[in-house]
Parts: structure tokens; C-alpha cells; sequence
């Protein structure tokens, strides 16, 4: 096998993720020699010599009379991704992408709708202030209440208002909404389905939201799902690193990193050549567990292919169950995003649904399934904001199925 020349680089990325990539390309920016090794085989293996599956509980169901047409039409995501459309002023990501001209190997598509599961059915998220005053869902009182916190929280983001020195504080968005007399129903959807965040966090979230909302036109969603699926973000930023020089090593595994003083100034491939470096970047997840920080919590993600939209029309859509809203079957939130073919992620007529939520320790199936379930259940010709049931009036409704889905636990770890 042919010898990696240069053999030495100022910095030496391991992996080809987003936050890999996105080093790699600003580094490369600025005049760094980089090299970036990735391998068909799992680099933490390399490391730390541990072989346990980052992926557990993994379940694969199809429907056998399924048509799902050629694979090759579909791009389905690990982990999927949606970006705010505010600026980098705001959004960190949308700031890099501009900063290293990334977005030049880019497209992509606004998120059309997002819903909240509320009150047993789908409400939809407000994009602007006519659409809270359309919400049947809400009663008077709640519609003031909520377009008079939103309205404060928009002035307090540039510097006036009541909200302001409050809101950009380290109260928990959860303790402030509640400080602000907001009924908890209201709470749960400035939090869960505004913010999409959960009670520790927030408050820049909820920002991003109030800056995003309307900004490609009135009415218009806060978010931006990528053309052909995440995984063209890592790539994007790749393709900026190599063209500034970067260099990526691909199917060389490494086989140890390189110490000094403490300090990385190298690394071993598999077949024996060192490579020396001023610095080593990789994610903590393949580094040795003694190496790495504290463990992320466990995930539970999951894919179904549907044979129609969510609603009628929408083919981007978010949707979002706030904990506890299926009778105590979801301990924390439930987050789904669904494209299809507009985003070229899909087959026409096909649709890819993704679902998430933090492990509570049982099976992803276990996790995801009663919110899986319920959200395709209300995916029929019933619309927006109703609540079909399976015995009524609505029975001839004909549901969105799922003609296949794979269910997977991601496993604690540092950095995961």
C-alpha cells in the first residue's frame, strides 16, 4: 500500500462527522496544514480496542407486500438535522457555512409546518402572529397571554421591553416562563414545541425561533431541512477543506495515537507508517473511556417509510410530544421530522418520517413506538388540527402507513 505524503500536518481530524468536517474546513481555511483519516472500520475500535456496537436494540420491520421502489432513491439519515433560518449573527451553524462558503454545495427547503401534540391531537405551531389568532385550539385569554410573552421576548432580543436583562439571564427558560404566570399548557408549547427544548435550556433556542419565524416571507416556518438529507452538511464542509488543501486518507484505519508530554504528536496507521502532527481532533467517543468527558444520555432514534404525508400537502414537517402527553407512555419529549421527495430523500410518494427521544432504558421500540404510532395514526385526510378516531365519524379516513421502519438505541458514551 502506497505511503501518505505529506507525512506531517499541524492538525490530524479523525472522522469525517459534521463537527469533524466543520474543524477541518476552518483550519484548512486559515492555512493549516490538515489531514483528516477516516475508515470503513470503526475508528474508536483502533483506539481504545473497545468493540461494543454503538448502535443497541437496533429493529428493522417491513411490510412484505410493501413497494418501496429502488433503494438507491432513498437518503435516510442516522441523524437527521433541521437548521433555523436565522442568520450567523444567531444560528452558529448558518454563521459557518456563510463564514467558509459552504453553503455554495448546498440547497435547501423550508420546513413547511411544525405541530405539538396538545389536548390529543395536532396543533399547529404558530410561524407568525395572525396564525395565533387563527389557532382554534386556544382561548382568548391564552392567545394574549402568549402573543404578549413572544412579543416581549422579541424586544428584550434587541435590548428593550419588559423581558429585557431577564430574558438573557441563566434562568432556565422553563423556571422563566412559569415567573411569568403563563398556565402550563402554554408553558409546554412555548418550551416543547417554540423552543424545542427541554426545561434546562431554552432561552437561546427560543431566540433562534423568534428571529427565524417569517424570515422568507410572511406566514413562512423557522426551519430549513437540507436537500438530499443531512449528510450533505459533513460534506459540504469537506469539500471546503479539500479545496483549501486539506488532505483525506480514507480505508487506512489507525492503529494508536502518538503521546508526549502529555500531548498528541501523532498517530499509527494500521499498516505501520506514523504520521506526525502539532495536534490531534476527534470525538470523544473514540478516544479510551478514560480519555473521553462524561457520558451523553442515551437516545432512541427511528425511520419509518411512509406511503403519504403527515397532512395533506405538507411534505417538510416537524412534530413534537411533549412529555407525558401520550396518558405517561413518553417520560421525555418526542421529536419527529418528516420529508419527502421535494427534499430528493426520497421516492415520490414515499415519505421518511424520523423519530427521537431520550432512552429511558428499555428497547427504542419501547421508547418510540406509542408516539410512532400516534403520529401516523393522525396522518389522514382529517387535516390539521383534528384528532380522527379509528372508531367514529372518521373512520373512513384512510391513515398514512408505515411500510417499513428501523428502531435503534444509541448507546451512552462520552461525546456521543
Amino acid at each position: 500500500m502506497a505511503e501518505i505524503s505529506p507525512d506531517d500536518f499541524d492538525l490530524i481530524v479523525v472522522g469525517t462527522g459534521l463537527q469533524e468536517a466543520l474543524l477541518a474546513a476552518a483550519a484548512s481555511k486559515t492555512g493549516k496544514r490538515c489531514e483528516t483519516a477516516s475508515s470503513a472500520t470503526k475508528v474508536e475500535v483502533a483506539l481504545s480496542g473497545d468493540d461494543s456496537s454503538l448502535y443497541t436494540d437496533v429493529e428493522v420491520e417491513r411490510d412484505s407486500r410493501a413497494d418501496l421502489g429502488p433503494l438507491r432513491d432513498y437518503n435516510i439519515d442516522l441523524a437527521p438535522k433541521v437548521l433555523y433560518c436565522a442568520d450567523l449573527l444567531i444560528d452558529p451553524l448558518i454563521g459557518a457555512l456563510l463564514a467558509c462558503g459552504a453553503q455554495h454545495y448546498l440547497e435547501f427547503k423550508l420546513v413547511q409546518a411544525s405541530y405539538v401534540w396538545r389536548g390529543g391531537r395536532l396543533a399547529r405551531v404558530p410561524a407568525a402572529r395572525a396564525d395565533i389568532f387563527r389557532d382554534r385550539s386556544l382561548g382568548p385569554a391564552d392567545k394574549r397571554a402568549l402573543m404578549r410573552f413572544l412579543t416581549a421576548a422579541a424586544g428584550a432580543l434587541h435590548g428593550t421591553g419588559p423581558l429585557y436583562g431577564v430574558f438573557c439571564g441563566r434562568q432556565p427558560l422553563a423556571a422563566l416562563l412559569e415567573a411569568q404566570g403563563l398556565a402550563p399548557h402554554l408553558r409546554d408549547f412555548i418550551l416543547y414545541a417554540l423552543a424545542m427544548a427541554d426545561a434546562e435550556q431554552g432561552r437561546a433556542a427560543l431566540a433562534l425561533y423568534l428571529e427565524s419565524a417569517g424570515r422568507y416571507g410572511a406566514g413562512t416556518g423557522a426551519l430549513l431541512a437540507p436537500m438530499f438529507g443531512a449528510g450533505e452538511l459533513p460534506q459540504a464542509f469537506c469539500r471546503v477543506a479539500a479545496v483549501a488543501g486539506a488532505l483525506y486518507v480514507l480505508r487506512r484505519p489507525l492503529a494508536a495515537a502518538l503521546l508526549r508530554g502529555g500531548r498528541c504528536v501523532g498517530v499509527r496507521t494500521r499498516d505501520g507508517q506514523v504520521l506526525t502532527c502539532m495536534a490531534m481532533a476527534c470525538n470523544t467517543g473514540t478516544l479510551p473511556a478514560a480519555w473521553g468527558g462524561p457520558a451523553s444520555p442515551s437516545l432512541a432514534r427511528g425511520v419509518c417509510i411512509l406511503d403519504g404525508p403527515l397532512q395533506d400537502g405538507e411534505s417538510q414537517v416537524t412534530v413534537v410530544i411533549p412529555p407525558r402527553a401520550l396518558g405517561g407512555a413518553n417520560a421525555a419529549a418526542v421529536r419527529a421530522l418528516q420529508v419527502g421527495a421535494a427534499t430528493s430523500a426520497c421516492p415520490p410518494g414515499r415519505y421518511l418520517l424520523y423519530l427521537s427521544t431520550l432512552s429511558s432504558g428499555a428497547s427504542a421500540a419501547h421508547d418510540l413506538r406509542p408516539a410512532g404510532g400516534m403520529v401516523a395514526a393522525l396522518g389522514s385526510s382529517a387535516g390539521p388540527g383534528t384528532s380522527p378516531d379509528p372508531g367514529g365519524e372518521d373512520s373512513d379516513d384512510e391513515a398514512v402507513g408505515a411500510l417499513a421502519s428501523a428502531l435503534r438505541g444509541l448507546g451512552e458514551g462520552p461525546g456521543k
